[in-house]
C-alpha cells in the first residue's frame, strides 16, 4: 500500500490545501525546498547532518515565513488601493 502512495505522491504531487490568493510561486517553492530539507532529516542517521540539517531548516523556516508575511502585506496593500481608488471615484460597488 505504500509504494502506491509513495508513487501517486511523485506523479500527483502532494495535495495542498486551498491557496491563499496572496502567495506567490516563489513563496510556494522555498516551502517545497523547506519539506526537501525535512525529508533529508528523516531519512539521516548520522546526528552531526541532522545537527547541520536542522539549522538549514530554521534558516530556510524563516526565509518562509518572511517572504509569505511579505506577500500578504503587498496584497493587502493592493486592496487598501483599490478601495480608496474606488472611494475616491464614488464607486459603491467596486468599494
Amino acid at each position: 500500500m505504500e509504494r502506491r502512495t509513495k508513487t501517486a505522491e511523485e506523479v500527483l504531487g502532494r495535495p495542498r490545501k486551498k491557496r491563499k490568493p496572496w502567495i506567490r510561486k516563489e513563496s510556494w517553492a522555498l516551502v517545497d525546498q523547506r519539506e526537501e530539507i525535512n525529508k533529508k532529516i528523516l531519512s539521516t542517521r548520522s546526528e552531526r547532518i541532522k545537527k547541520r540539517l536542522r539549522t538549514e531548516y530554521k534558516e530556510k523556516s524563516k526565509q518562509v515565513k518572511r517572504s509569505i508575511r511579505s506577500n500578504k502585506r503587498k496584497w493587502m496593500d493592493g486592496i487598501a488601493s483599490e478601495a480608496e481608488d474606488a472611494a475616491r471615484k464614488q464607486q459603491m460597488r467596486t468599494l
